[in-house]
């Protein structure tokens, strides 16, 4: 049997922080509940005083990736800004050429789907947003024992 005792949440919290569902490992914080195993060998413990201890962790993993996101965001605006300009002059032998088009056409996409107007970057620098997502995973953190019991007595019968 494998015994998690401790998992750092920010290294998993990433691929879903802000934007869509996100399952989390659960750490960083001191657990104080007994272990507890599951069919699959799987050690979860997280005391009800854990729920508490668990905005402090969630609100340091928000800082750390926005600071990641808009150093990203900077990088990706600064690569499409210079392609921009690379099309609005291409070198000769260029002009007229279908690729353009398609070049073109493939800046407005990444312009639509990652500048400062995007869905996604707004959702981002939302204060309402975040808190919101924070909430729902606090939430899925604080109730994981109880859902995950749920779960398997469903499926165990």
């Amino acid at each position: 049997m494998t015994i998690i005792e401790t998992h750092d949440v920010r290294k998993d919290v990433g691929r879903g922080f802000l934007a869509g569902p996100v399952i989390l490992e659960v750490n960083v914080f001191a657990f104080e509940g007994a272990k507890e195993t599951f069919h699959w060998s799987i050690v979860i413990a997280v005391a009800s005083a854990a729920h508490a201890g668990l905005q402090p962790v969630i609100d340091q993993v928000e800082a750390e990736l926005l600071e990641l996101y808009a150093a990203k965001h900077r990088a990706v605006n600064d690569r499409i800004a210079e392609l921009e300009l690379w099309l609005a002059a291409p070198p000769h032998g260029w002009q007229g050429a279908p690729a353009l088009d398609k070049l073109a056409a493939f800046l407005r996409n990444m312009r639509s789907n990652f500048g400062d107007a995007s869905p996604a970057w707004r959702q981002i620098q939302s204060r309402a947003h975040r808190d919101a997502r924070k909430r729902q995973i606090i939430d899925a953190l604080a109730n994981y024992r109880d859902e995950r019991a749920a779960w398997d007595a469903l499926f165990t019968r």
